[in-house]
């Protein structure tokens, strides 16, 4: 059953509107100390890629696994504006996500992490965390802010309060300037079941990302799977069918 919930913490300047999802079926005899945290990426929500968080839910819940989906400040429900929406402010974020999980008495943590969302996790890791998916994962930051938010002379800019118009969406300078800085970062040691899905014609993140993550992650159980006509977010029925299928295999395998 999903239950609105407002996530508050004192790492969180404001609280951000989120969705936690109990199962039908519980483990009524054991304490489930196990929660999967979704990580959207940007610009998007929660709800992006047609509700495919809302989707996954269905997968854990068949695991009697709880799971909680929440949006960025700047995104979706939560307050904040679009332009304001960046590495620095979605780290915050997460990292307030996180504490607010183990406060409430989930210490085993699987996350899902999607585009932005993806790296936003890799780079705030934490002990907790158990079993990792991802799901079209932006690995080169500066590449994905070249080919999704060009702007030249962006490093010579002091001023990154205003925000420049991309497809309509108001992208911050200050993401801007972050993306374009950031170095593609050595992905940590992850002694943890990793799954990875991704498709070939993604226009948005192109799957040769998926190269650094080949040559950098070490993880003894990585399963990685590309579908070779699969678009961003793969959102065809054809893939989502596959998806819930190897999601289903691993969890039962490995959680």
């Amino acid at each position: 059953m999903d239950h609105k919930v407002e996530l508050r913490d004192e790492q969180l300047k404001q609280p951000l509107a989120a969705v936690l999802s109990e199962p039908e079926k519980t483990l009524s005899s054991i304490k489930n100390d196990r929660l999967v945290i979704m990580v959207h990426g940007f610009p998007g929500d929660k709800d992006a890629h047609g509700d495919f968080f809302g989707f996954l839910n269905n997968i854990f819940d068949a695991q009697a696994i709880p799971t909680l989906r929440f949006d960025f400040h700047g995104c979706g429900q939560s307050t904040g504006r679009t332009q304001d929406f960046s590495l620095s402010s979605a780290q915050h974020d997460l990292q307030g996500v996180f504490s607010w999980a183990e406060k409430e008495g989930y210490s085993r943590i699987i996350v899902v992490g999607e585009g932005l969302g993806a790296w936003l996790t890799l780079a705030n890791m934490t002990k907790n965390i158990e079993m990792m998916f991802l799901f079209w994962p932006v690995m080169n930051p500066a590449a994905f802010g070249q080919s999704n938010f060009p702007m030249p002379g962006i490093e010579k800019l002091s001023d990154l309060s205003g925000f420049k118009v991309f497809s309509e969406r108001n992208i911050g300078l200050r993401l801007i300037k972050e993306l374009s800085e950031t170095k593609i970062p050595v992905v940590p040691e992850l002694n943890i079941p990793v799954m990875v899905q991704h498709g070939v014609q993604d226009d948005i993140v192109p799957v040769d990302q998926l190269d650094i993550l080949k040559e950098k992650i070490i993880a003894p159980r990585l399963d990685l799977t590309s579908y070779q006509d699969g678009e961003h977010g793969l959102t065809d029925p054809r893939h989502r069918q596959m998806i819930a299928y190897h999601m289903g295999q691993f969890l039962e395998r490995y959680a």
